[in-house]
């Protein structure tokens, strides 16, 4: 579609179709990440923190996690865990294979989908 038909798609979608929301600085309950990570905010705020983070599928979260933890790291916390729901479909299995050599079981992991 052309320019001006994606913009009019847009207006009808967002016509009461579709809510959303944006935060703002101007909303007292939101931070930014300087705020729980850097000096002086981070002295002050809990011993644990949960930060979510949630987009569409490539909008960049995984990067955005990484981004924070190495950051968090840098500042003298403690490892962050990142906990993934693509991690969710994930299986460990442990399984054995024999030395081709020496005859010997090797235990062995793979993860699957």
């Amino acid at each position: 579609p052309s320019t001006a038909e994606a913009n009019e798609n847009i207006a009808k979608l967002s016509s009461g179709h579709v809510q959303m929301s944006f935060p703002s600085i101007e909303n007292k309950n939101t931070i930014t990440v300087d705020e729980i990570l850097l000096k002086p905010g981070r002295l002050s705020r809990p011993k644990k923190v949960c930060v979510i983070l949630r987009g569409p599928p490539g909008s960049g979260k995984s990067y955005v996690a990484k981004l924070i933890k190495e950051k968090e790291l840098e500042m003298g916390g403690t490892n962050p865990r990142i906990l993934s729901i693509d991690d969710y479909f994930l299986i460990e299995n442990d399984y054995e294979e024999r030395c081709p050599k020496t005859g010997k079981k090797i235990p062995k992991k793979e993860v699957l989908y």
